[in-house]
């Protein structure tokens, strides 16, 4: 997902492979302090981009970080920003969050409209779509070609967790426009035609035990006020025929979020509902 140019340096380039040197004081009092990131002479772009692209995120992220708090440094909202996506790869939305939001800082506007981007995506994992969408939008503004039509799709996606299913029309509408790759269209397509959002209980090839499911929810679901579970017949993605027992309807993410919780019961997901 790097917005980089992958370079031609080696696969293996680790953090204690860096040049040693003098201590960072930016490390000073931190877990870091003493570590060979702490002693390493840091890296420049084209290696920590180098480390990224060789999927080194855990180095690319220490070393990343390091730069990206050295305000003495002209390349710390690079730094921030490898920083950032190697946590997101990593799967620590926490981190992610805080180094695309300093790589926001940057003066330059090309890599301003790179952290958005990724933000908008870090904030959707985290559930946090009203930030999403803002940055996605942003982003999407002074973006080009298929990057800007997949910011558009995933400000639109968020739009419809919130509920706010016209904007999210106008959005999507914007992402198939800008769009070259027919399969990309067709998806976005797909994704206008959602209206509100689901439980599912499950998915069963044999539409008796489809049935038990739904019979065995029913009194649950109706003391929730979400009605009774309902049968509906489809393919999975590989194309074998299945039953799903789905249960409640909702217009936002939220709310079907909430029900899903307190329902509590094993292997509850939420799904988009299509006409």
């Amino acid at each position: 997902m790097t917005r980089f140019t992958a370079l031609a340096l080696p696969a293996t380039l680790t953090a204690a492979a860096l040049l040693t040197g003098c201590n960072n004081s930016a490390l000073k009092g931190t877990e870091l302090e003493g570590t060979v990131v702490d002693l390493a002479e840091t890296a420049t772009i084209a290696e920590l981009t180098a480390m990224y692209d060789a999927g080194d995120f855990e180095n690319a992220f220490l070393v990343g970080r390091q730069i990206a708090w050295d305000r003495y440094r002209d390349d710390r909202y690079e730094a921030s920003y490898i920083a950032g996506l190697s946590a997101e790869a990593m799967g620590n939305l926490r981190d992610a969050d805080t180094y695309l939001n300093r790589a926001l800082g940057t003066p330059d506007p090309t890599l301003a409209a790179d952290a958005a981007d990724a933000l908008g995506l870090v904030y959707s994992q985290q559930g946090r779509y009203a930030e999403a969408q803002r940055s996605l939008l942003w982003a999407a503004e002074r973006l080009e070609g298929e990057r800007q039509a997949k910011a558009y799709y995933y400000a639109g996606i968020a739009q419809q967790k919130l509920g706010q299913w016209s904007q999210a029309r106008t959005t999507l509408v914007l992402a198939r426009a800008r769009t070259q790759d027919p399969a990309f269209r067709d998806q976005i397509g797909q994704q206008i035609g959602v209206t509100g959002w689901t439980l599912q209980l499950g998915a069963y090839t044999q539409r008796e035990l489809a049935r038990s499911q739904a019979e065995s929810i029913a009194q649950k679901s109706r003391d929730m006020r979400l009605g009774l579970p309902r049968l509906v017949d489809g393919t999975t993605a590989a194309g074998e025929s299945v039953t799903f027992v789905h249960v409640g309807q909702f217009t936002s993410y939220r709310s079907a979020t909430r029900f899903r919780d307190a329902l509590d019961t094993p292997g509850v997901i939420i799904r988009a509902l299509r006409p």
